[in-house]
């Protein structure tokens, strides 16, 4: 099947570059992934024998050389990034060791042949590679292209071991379970399950990026309800996970982040961070802030905007936002009542998050109240 007219140009003239250079280069990872489940890619990543310094060489002002214990490249397209890494080999046991939390560490930066690359990786579907000068599909491990058939997720080798090397990769297993309605593979879930607590030993900053992943992407509700089933909620999110899946919270949270993944699918919304903050934190604030809950199908009032900070902190513990997000979140969940029973105000509309804030309405009317009546007074822009 040819992927080649389906990838963004920018991207093949990279490949093309490195190979005219000399340098072996695949499209790799989740774009390859994304083009055979038939999903047209949105982010790239390319994988190189070129090591950092040999690219930036060749792409000059271009590129910068990131990170540390795994160094990499970042190409600047305009405001898009692509990340160029250089092959890697698993490193000899004598470099790896045990840090003093217990997950294993090694050196990341021992480069290696395609081959190695692709046994090194996390995942089965995330380990084939595309190469678009020749319109070829390279499936190194053989059991790629068939797990994605088979629509399973499956590490790459002893899931014990890969699992304890980066306990970050139990999040991104059960994020393709959910983004894709993919199922566990046998040994792979049972691993996960018995290593889920390793997430703990993760560092925060890099799960907070994986949260703010998730909540960026048209597959929220998907990731969510598998952080739920598969019981890694109360170790990512452990306030929202406290009142259990099957409470009215969580269940109106995980309607909101359908109906927002939908209209985020159809164009009709950017993904806005603050929004999907707002959208989780709603339900699990109802009821804490209420002035009347007589009526089940009620917004309820919500008190003082700096209260509502708080109570969002509170919610997203242990992860840390920055303190412009958690303002606008503040203040959008604290015009949803002025909305709700107040007459239109040329006030509120020319308030800086009225859009957002109305947004946030319309999704919680479209879950909720089902009235098309209470958004007709307050214009969408």
């Amino acid at each position: 099947m040819p992927f080649r007219e389906k990838i963004d140009k920018e991207v093949i003239r990279i490949v093309e570059e490195l190979n005219d250079a000399g340098y072996e280069t695949f499209i790799v990872g989740g774009a390859v992934r994304d083009l055979l489940i038939g999903r047209n890619p949105k982010d790239y990543d390319v994988a190189s024998s070129a090591t950092p310094e040999q690219i930036k060489s060749l792409f000059r002002r271009r590129v910068r050389i990131i990170g540390r214990r795994f160094r990499l490249v970042h190409y600047y397209a305009g405001r898009n990034i692509i990340e160029i890494s250089t092959f890697r080999k698993t490193p000899d046991k004598k470099t790896q060791e045990s840090d003093r939390r217990g997950a294993m560490q090694h050196e990341e930066n021992t480069y290696g042949s395609s081959t190695e690359d692709a046994w090194r990786r996390d995942l089965t579907v995330n380990a084939i590679f595309y190469d678009p000068l020749k319109d070829e599909i390279i499936d190194f491990t053989g059991m790629g292209v068939k797990d994605i058939e088979q629509r399973l997720v499956r590490t790459v080798g002893d899931p014990d071991i890969r699992f304890a090397e980066d306990p970050v990769r139990i999040l991104r297993a059960l994020k393709l379970v959910g983004q894709y309605s993919f199922s566990l593979e046998k040994n792979t879930g049972h691993s996960l399950i018995k290593n889920i607590s390793l997430i703990k030993n993760s560092s925060l900053s890099r799960l907070s990026l994986e949260l703010e992943k998730i909540l960026k992407s048209p597959y929220s509700a998907g990731i969510f309800e598998a952080f739920y089933k598969h019981g890694f909620m109360c170790y990512f999110l452990p306030e929202l996970a406290e009142r259990g899946a099957e409470s009215f919270e969580a269940k109106l949270m995980l309607e909101l982040l359908k109906e927002w993944n939908l209209r985020i699918s159809q164009g009709k919304y950017r993904p806005s961070l603050s929004i999907a903050v707002s959208l989780v934190c709603l339900p699990f604030m109802l009821r804490e802030l209420c002035i009347d809950d007589s009526e089940k199908n009620d917004l309820i009032s919500f008190d003082s905007e700096k209260k509502n900070g708080n109570m969002i902190l509170a919610l997203l513990r242990p992860h840390h936002f920055p303190k412009k997000l958690i303002a606008a979140s503040r203040t959008i969940l604290h015009l949803q009542p002025f909305l709700l029973k107040r007459e239109k105000s040329s006030r509120i509309i020319r308030h800086k998050r009225y859009l957002h804030a109305r947004e946030l309405f319309s999704i919680v009317n479209a879950v909720l109240w089902k009235n098309p009546a209470l958004e007709e007074k307050w214009p969408p822009q």
